[in-house]
């Protein structure tokens, strides 16, 4: 993955993170329960940013050129090199 994906699940987190915590703030939850609902939002964020970020920015293997078709049959090589059939 490059630089700026591995950046990306952080920034998700500390969003939600922020986010969770403002919500559970404004509905009069105490700090330590605040802050718990904030690290879950935030760890659950992250690992789904980060399996998203790693499907769309992984690499992407070159494709497989398939093997040339024979231009001869067996028969006709074997005629070439004098060999009987």
């Amino acid at each position: 993955m490059t630089s700026y994906a591995k950046k990306i699940p952080v920034a998700v987190g500390i969003f939600f993170f922020s986010l969770a915590c403002a919500v559970a703030l404004l509905n009069g939850v105490d700090i330590g329960s605040t802050l718990i609902r904030g690290g879950v939002a935030a760890v659950i964020s992250m690992v789904l940013a980060t399996l998203f970020g790693y499907v769309i920015f992984a690499r992407k293997p070159p494709p497989i050129d398939p093997p040339p078709v024979p231009t001869q049959t067996a028969w006709e090589t074997e005629q070439k090199n004098g060999l009987k059939p």
